[in-house]
């Protein structure tokens, strides 16, 4: 990951590299570009979410991850 912000475009078209190789080739351009707003939507409630956390840890405040409780609130949360 590079230090620098993306620009839109460029994550857009990674974006529709991960969709082609992953067997999503028939979407539309139009279906490509809702799917692509959705992982956005998706990618800032992830940052939100961890925003507080990467603080803390920051601050020196971390601790171990509890991965089987991080997944179930995440699945309750959904």
């Amino acid at each position: 990951m590079t230090t620098r912000t993306e620009s839109e475009l460029a994550q857009f078209q990674r974006f529709l590299g991960a969709c082609l190789e992953n067997g999503h080739a028939a979407l539309t351009p139009e279906e490509s570009v809702v799917e692509f707003r959705g992982w956005q939507r998706e990618l800032e409630l992830l940052r939100q979410e961890l925003s507080a956390p990467l603080q803390r840890s920051t601050r020196g405040e971390g601790r171990e991850l509890d991965l089987e409780r991080f997944l179930r609130d995440r699945r309750n949360a959904g």
